[in-house]
């Protein structure tokens, strides 16, 4: 009898840690709006950091002759970009923007309009995958958008021919994410590298959240999610994206 109960116990918090990591993986990693991120003071989206992209900002990207664009990604998802050419011709070089978590290309509209007034560059504001208008229902952290962007990379490289410049500049998860794409093979034309407040691990990052806003320790409630990541649950969630 004792036997039992104590089987009947571990199987209720077995049961417990998995309904738990089912719920960070569906609050952190899927994608679904983020309630958790609204009066946060640690945790603000983009649209609320007056040096990412002001109000001014946005209304200055609106009056711009922007252009809506699509790739394929590796994996089949269609991917979504903002393309602002720059008022000096093609040729000038080319800045490609990467957004934050749970934020999207067009927010970036502060760094692209330095980028364009003051420098003429050409920008690309990507949409990564699970945001904005971009397929997917995983955030990938940059992990899975690090490919993407260099799809992106070749992308300018089509559109304003191989003599241009180009410099890859992301902040917070797009900081990350930029850095991640510099460890793929990158063609020569892409100069630069700028990583704005990039976290140092994905593992620390999460880890530094639950404790701030549920009180909880790193185990077992960050590895859980992560089985969700690498197992069937985000293949199918992948393809049968909505």
């Amino acid at each position: 009898m004792l036997l039992y109960s104590l089987a009947v116990l571990v199987l209720i918090v077995l049961a417990l840690l998995w309904l738990g990591g089912l719920y960070f993986f569906k609050t952190a990693i899927r994608r679904a709006p983020k309630s958790f991120l609204v009066d946060n003071p640690n945790l603000m989206p983009e649209p609320d950091n007056e040096i990412i992209s002001s109000a001014s900002d946005l209304t200055w990207l609106d009056t711009q002759p922007i252009e809506d664009i699509y790739i394929k990604s590796h994996d089949g998802l269609k991917l979504h970009g903002t393309w602002l050419p720059s008022h000096r011709g093609s040729q000038q070089p080319t800045v490609i923007l990467a957004h934050g978590y749970s934020g999207k290309g067009r927010e970036m509209a502060g760094f692209a309009r330095f980028y364009a007034e003051k420098r003429g560059y050409n920008v690309l504001m990507p949409d990564d995958r699970g945001h904005g208008q971009s397929e997917g229902n995983i955030i990938g952290f940059g992990w899975l958008d690090r490919r993407d962007y260099v799809q992106w990379v070749h992308w300018v490289l089509d559109k304003v021919g191989t003599e241009t410049e180009i410099i890859l500049h992301g902040i917070s998860m797009g900081g990350a994410t930029v850095l991640m794409t510099g460890g793929e093979a990158l063609p020569n034309q892409v100069k630069a590298i700028v990583s704005d407040c990039a976290y140092t691990s994905v593992k620390e990052e999460l880890t530094f959240q639950l404790k701030q806003l549920y009180k909880f320790p790193a185990f077992p409630f960050i590895p859980l999610p992560v089985l969700f990541l690498n197992g069937r649950q985000a293949t199918s969630l992948e393809r049968n994206r909505h």
